[in-house]
């Protein structure tokens, strides 16, 4: 399936800056969880997977140890946050997702229980520098094969016992596709909607949620001719054209993508979600100037998204642009300061890449790295770094003493030879 963009797609998370170290840190998540049988005893070897909605080279995995627990670090955030999730453990079926996603702060983002099938994934949302728990139990063939009878015998029940709801149902197919929506069931919507939007073809709102059904779907083509019928009855519906937007570039035509952000943009100058797009679309078509202005304007509307700052820091580096990418990580210091060790290390790191530096740009640098390690005396790469700052400016047992650090929480570092070495010929007062 070609990449889509649901939702616009910030890069920065796994962006090179220009002294080569990649800016992983920036948006990146954490989820963890368990995989029970309906006893709770742990499934060993069951793979959990998650797919970005917005970008399809995105996808993580990692599989039950013997305790069913797994654990999977370093999830690119992307804008905005959206994962498809699934689980496979040989002889079982899923039969429920246990779901709690939290910011850095903690505060709650997501929370939910409830059933799932093999055949649909889940969706959920995981902020940037967020935790999320994922709990699933599953079932045997044989506990599957007596799930799915009691539920047709449940549902048959309530048929008989509803049947003016039902009755009304059938009636009108856009409350069947709207409750099969609900329980996750995409795929057997799409032929309600399609009915919904032959018994009423006039409303543009059945065509719309069509349309948007078969993008999430990925039948793409199906999404497009949906999306034209939508712009034959109803050329001025809201948003149309980041609809037509987001179809485009899932097929990878781009040009045609731009063009309609570029109306939208002139109909709804002050919508976040276009500017998003835009960002997104132009780092894809390595626009950097395009992605800049972007992510530019998405801060004037949104001076709190911090995701779209810490694109302008890696933005503003990468086109040679130091003061103006420090000044864009200062922001997200200010605006996420339980995570600002990740970003003062990322400045310390930009301000040593700057050719011909002075001594004030090799102090401020120092000092970066010296908040990093205050902030985190954890985060090992600062220690290593602020070291090298320390050498530098001529305080070698101070150089000593960080590089000691750096082993202490890295003995097993690919450089952990060479550091030793260089510790040893370091005085220590």
């Amino acid at each position: 399936m070609k990449a889509r963009m649901r939702i616009a797609v910030f890069g920065a998370a796994a962006v090179a800056l220009a002294c080569g170290s990649v800016f992983a840190q920036v948006g990146l998540s954490e989820v963890q969880g368990t995989v029970v049988d309906s006893d709770g005893n742990p499934i060993i070897g069951a793979a959990v997977t998650l797919k970005n909605t917005t970008n399809s080279a995105l996808e993580f995995s990692a599989k039950t140890n013997k305790k069913g627990l797994y654990f999977i670090p370093n999830l690119i955030y992307n804008e905005p946050g959206e994962w498809n999730v699934t689980v496979e453990a040989a002889g079982y079926s899923p039969s429920k997702i246990d779901f709690e996603s939290r910011k850095s702060d903690r505060t709650l983002v997501q929370e939910f229980e409830t059933g799932m099938t093999a055949e649909a994934p889940q969706l959920v949302v995981i902020k940037a520098f967020g935790k999320a728990t994922i709990d699933f139990t599953m079932m045997t063939a044989e506990q599957q094969a007596e799930h799915d009878k009691r539920r047709i015998e449940e549902a048959a029940a309530r048929a008989a016992a509803e049947g003016g709801a039902a009755a009304q149902e059938q009636a009108d197919p856009l409350q069947t596709a709207s409750r099969l929506v609900s329980e996750g069931n995409l795929e057997g919507s799409v032929e309600y909607f399609e009915a919904a939007v032959a018994a009423v073809p006039e409303d543009s709102e059945r065509r719309d949620l069509l349309a948007k059904v078969l993008f999430n779907l990925g039948r793409l083509d199906q999404a497009l001719a949906a999306a034209n019928g939508l712009r034959e009855v109803a050329p001025d519906h809201e948003n149309l054209h980041l609809l037509f937007a987001d179809i485009y570039a899932g097929q990878e035509n781009f040009d045609a993508a731009a063009q309609e952000l570029d109306q939208q943009a002139e109909l709804t100058p002050q919508n976040p979600a276009v500017f998003r797009r835009k960002a997104w679309l132009a780092e894809k078509k390595g626009d950097r100037a395009g992605a800049i202005a972007a992510n530019e304007t998405l801060t004037t509307l949104q001076p709190d998204n911090v995701e779209a700052w810490l694109a302008l820091g890696s933005l503003y580096a990468e086109s040679g642009q130091p003061d103006k990418s420090e000044q864009a990580f200062r922001h997200v210091v200010e605006l996420d300061p339980k995570n600002a060790y990740k970003t003062f290390f990322n400045i310390g790191v930009l301000i040593e890449n700057k050719p011909d530096r002075t001594e004030a740009e090799e102090r401020r640098a120092l000092e970066a790295f010296q908040k990093a390690t205050e902030i985190n005396p954890a985060y090992a790469k600062a220690h290593r770094h602020l070291a090298y700052a320390l050498l530098r400016a001529g305080d070698l047992p101070g150089a000593k003493r960080e590089l000691q650090r750096y082993l202490e929480l890295e003995p097993n570092a690919p450089d952990a030879g060479e550091v030793q070495a260089l510790v040893s010929g370091l005085p220590s007062s």
